[in-house]
């Protein structure tokens, strides 16, 4: 269920990596070595975790630190006063603020925010776990050094605003250009590199269903980093928990009053206590939308309203209709004819009733394992979401006119009066303070936090209970973690964040119905049967084994699998071991672990955290954690690789998300390696690669280096990278690439790092072959790239090139609807989050599982940067 709206989730994230003078050097980083030395030889047994390129721990599990009668925010806040050197919370200027302690089946948790000279420090909240004596088990957290810097910034918020918006106003995807001062606040920014003094800037697309956090230097204005901010007591009948994919399930009798705390008989209305329910109604006249390139576009929006309404018994008996019809009618019907149907089908009573029911249920549900209350309670649950007919707009469809805009300039207004289905569902969080979200909330009705589900051209999104509780998860998991969705490293890109959040979605619907399947209605969305996300009669199957890097690629759906089945498999063996006990309590402690992922989790940070809160459980234990933790390294969850190696008979796909332009590149979500065999001199790579956004180009290039992986940074790659320039490039009609690397030295390794220089593309069928074949191919393409000249990279470095694939023009999907090239989802609310293909292997502490048995050693990690040496498994 394409999930947190291509807000909080399909989204195509977006990263360069820039040099910036405000971050610290490598070499100025504070050192944080000692005070783990001190630290483990206290804790022998401490399981450490951490990721490329960060010195700072990601996570420390396996430890019981006595506390004696404090409480536990005393406890946790001595604890880290103690350590302060492992988090380098020594800098000047640096305060820790708690931001909530929340009770968990195992104890506590307490979540520290930390502030730089009164500045928020994005991404770098530290989560204190605690047993029920108050001891300390667990620490995580999203910090990399903090070191002195000059809070002053070098530009004001509106010119900040105005380089965030040059960083997303491309071509047909236009953004609100309203400025606010409350939209862009000082910050100091730690991902990727040392910190840095940033603007975050609140941008809204929702022509394109986006919400963006962008970050810019506060010093020079260039762009750092961009995330996604919205990933999404009377009788009734309902399909509990769906309708099936032939919308033959029988429909059942529920009771809307068992509910707790729901009383809705006084206006009649879904208005309840904790979730209300309203409809998009349509607004009548059409209102100003966005501007772009001179001009001003206008369409229908979203008026949320109490629709159906309790008969004389107080009963809500609305029947559900089936949009399959107006899609048969536009084979055989008029266009009046479809008109009607999808006018019927758009404002149908039983999605309100549907979605009442099934939000209230998993709402429940996650309070009957200790969840109190949503940021925001109550929720608006939207139903028969449709957005303003976009292809009238773009495509010649709106009716224009010459106009002025607000300053008396000349300007053409296109005006549509059509709505247009709209295929997904989505988790919208609002803030009051934030203006994209007060332009995002006006586009769809609402003004405070809310899931919203589409009225699609073949599915009513809101039918789906499993959707439903998909998308409440995401609500739950924002509360608890506030996920950052994406993350990146000197790898490349980072999936798992993003994929965390999907997984753990998937998994907590499929726990709630007890069906590993979920979405088996919301699987009509995508009628071609293409897409590679999604089982044959459902969305997603968590039943189906999926190891990383073997069977991820960089969709944040699809990567989600490796945790949520892993979890599913360690739920079978819980019932097998404890077949007495309700799996309820095995649920719990699963959801008691989400308080200790921190906002930027990997798999292994959420594995570590969910066999620490089964050791922690009474009524689990450490000898049930130890029998489970095989099902997660079954996965590759515990340590997944960020290199995948490739050899003869082995193929890969990778998928690139958009790069917008006007900024440098996108990296991969992993790299690649490869051995040259004796006697052979030259690589030959070939894979196929089509565009996947609203059209654009596909420019991949290829970087690469011998005995050590490529290393990306804010300033590209550091100065000690020596790299091999890739300077043959054979381009075919089809689309296919071939790249030729020669003078290659037999019996090294090489490391790859492909780089996404156009818009965004997935390429398909990556392999490689090794020969000595002297013969050199002329694809007459100039060498490195596509402006006649080399393209250099840090100083002169030569980049190869595959150029323009080509692009189908056709829009992205819109998340759970078809994705019928299995192309990354930009344009639309919730599919996914930028792909990322797992944390770094730990090699002399760079990254992995750090133990008492000096599990990162250097020769370990050096095996494990090579890449998974396991067999590919095929999925169904």
């Amino acid at each position: 269920m394409k999930c947190t709206a291509r807000l909080v989730s399909l989204t195509v994230l977006s990263l360069v990596v820039f040099a910036s003078p405000a971050y610290a050097s490598p070499a100025d980083l504070p050192s944080v070595d000692g005070a783990l030395r001190v630290f483990r030889a206290e804790n022998p047994s401490a399981r450490i975790l951490r990721v490329a390129g960060n010195p700072v721990p990601h996570g420390i599990f396996d430890i019981r630190i006595k506390s004696g009668a404090l409480s536990p925010e005393t406890a946790a806040r001595a604890f880290i006063s103690k350590h302060a050197g492992i988090w380098t919370l020594e800098a000047n200027g640096v305060t820790l603020e708690t931001s909530r302690v929340i009770r968990t089946g195992f104890g506590h948790v307490v979540q520290f925010r930390p502030r730089y000279r009164g500045l928020d420090v994005v991404g770098g909240t530290l989560s204190v776990g605690l047993d029920r004596a108050n001891n300390v088990i667990s620490v995580t957290t999203g910090l990399r050094p903090l070191t002195e810097i000059d809070v002053r910034p070098g530009l004001n918020e509106f010119d900040a605003w105005r380089q965030a918006l040059s960083f997303v106003d491309w071509t047909d995807r236009p953004v609100v250009k309203k400025f606010d001062p409350r939209g862009a606040k000082l910050v100091v920014f730690v991902t990727g590199g040392g910190p840095a003094l940033a603007y975050e800037v609140s941008v809204s697309q929702p022509a394109n269903m986006h919400r963006w956090k962008v970050y810019v230097d506060a010093g020079d204005g260039k762009f750092l980093f961009k995330r996604p901010n919205v990933v999404f007591l009377n009788q009734a009948k309902v399909y509990d928990p769906n309708p099936g994919f032939a919308m033959d399930a029988p429909l059942s009798d529920v009771t809307l009053g068992d509910f707790a705390d729901n009383d809705h008989t006084i206006d009649k209305t879904l208005n309840g206590v904790r979730i209300i329910t309203k409809n998009c109604a349509g607004s009548g006249a059409p209102k100003d939308l966005f501007e772009f390139d001179g001009t001003l576009y206008r369409g229908p929006l979203c008026e949320m309203v109490f629709k159906t309404q309790a008969d004389g018994n107080g009963d809500f008996l609305a029947q559900p209709l089936d949009p399959a019809e107006c899609v048969n009618l536009a084979q055989t019907g008029t266009q009046e004819e479809l008109d009607a149907c999808f006018e019927k089908n758009a404002y149908d009573e039983y999605a309100e009733v549907a979605m009442y029911y099934h939000a209230n249920k998993v709402y429940d549900y996650f309070r009957g394992m200790g969840f109190s209350e949503l940021v925001v309670s109550p929720i608006v649950a939207g139903v028969n979401l449709k957005i303003p007919n976009m292809y009238d707009l773009f495509y010649g469809g709106a009716t224009c006119e010459p106009g002025k805009d607000e300053f008396g300039n000349d300007i053409t207004i296109c005006t549509t009066t059509r709505f247009m289905p709209f295929d997904n569902a989505m988790f919208m969080p609002f803030d009051p303070n934030d203006p994209s979200a007060q332009q995002y909330g006006e586009f769809f009705g609402v003004d405070q936090d809310a899931i919203l589900f589409g009225q699609g051209a073949f599915i009513d999104f809101a039918y789906d209970g499993d959707v439903i509780y998909h998308e409440f998860t995401h609500a739950v998991i924002q509360t608890v973690t506030d996920n950052q969705m994406v993350d990146f490293d000197e790898y490349g890109m980072v999936i798992e964040v993003g994929a965390v959040n999907e997984g753990m979605a998937d998994y907590f619907a499929a726990a709630l119905t007890d069906d590993p399947k979920t979405g088996n209605y919301a699987r009509r969305a995508d009628p071609s049967g293409d897409s590679l996300t999604m089982s044959p009669d459902s969305i997603r199957d968590i039943g189906v084994q999926v190891r990383c890097l073997d069977d991820t690629w960089g969709e944040v759906h699809q990567d989600g699998l490796v945790i949520s089945n892993a979890v599913w498999e360690a739920r079978k063996l819980f019932s097998e071991t404890f077949p007495a006990k309700d799996v309820q309590v095995f649920h719990k402690a699963v959801f008691d672990s989400m308080a200790s992922w921190g906002p930027v989790p990997r798999f292994k940070t959420v594995t570590e955290a969910i066999l620490s809160s089964f050791s922690n459980n009474p009524e689990i234990g450490a000898d049930f954690a130890a029998a489970a933790r095989p099902k997660f390294e079954a996965n590759n969850a515990h340590d997944c690789p960020r290199v995948f190696k490739l050899e003869l008979g082995r193929s890969k796909d990778i998928l690139f998300s958009d790069n917008y332009g006007s900024l440098n590149f996108w990296p991969g979500y992993f790299q690649f390696s490869f051995d040259v065999p004796e006697g052979a001199t030259t690589l030959y790579m070939g894979f196929d690669a089509q565009s996947s956004g609203y059209g654009g180009t596909t420019d991949i290039r290829v970087v690469f280096r011998k005995d050590e992986h490529v290393i990306i940074n804010w300033d590209l790659f550091m100065g000690n990278n020596s790299f091999v320039a890739d300077k043959e490039v054979e381009r075919g009609e089809d689309g296919y690439y071939t790249i030729r690397i020669p003078d290659l030295e037999p019996g090294k390794t090489y490391f790859m790092a492909l780089l996404n220089y156009g818009d965004s593309a997935f390429l398909q069928g990556i392999f490689a072959n090794f020969t000595n074949d002297p013969v050199e191919i002329d694809a007459g393409i100039p060498d490195g790239g596509t402006d006649g000249g080399p393209v250099t990279l840090d100083g002169g470095q030569d980049v190869g090139t595959a150029e323009d694939a080509g692009d189908s023009g056709e829009p992205d999907d819109a998340g759970v609807g078809p994705d019928t090239a299995a192309r990354p989802d930009t344009g639309t609310p919730d599919a996914g989050v930028a792909p990322d293909a797992g944390p770094a292997p730990d090699a002399g502490g760079a990254g992995g599982v750090d133990g008492a048995a000096e599990t990162d050693a250097a020769e370990e990690g050096a095996d494990k940067a090579a890449g998974c040496s396991c067999a590919t498994l095929a999925v169904e």
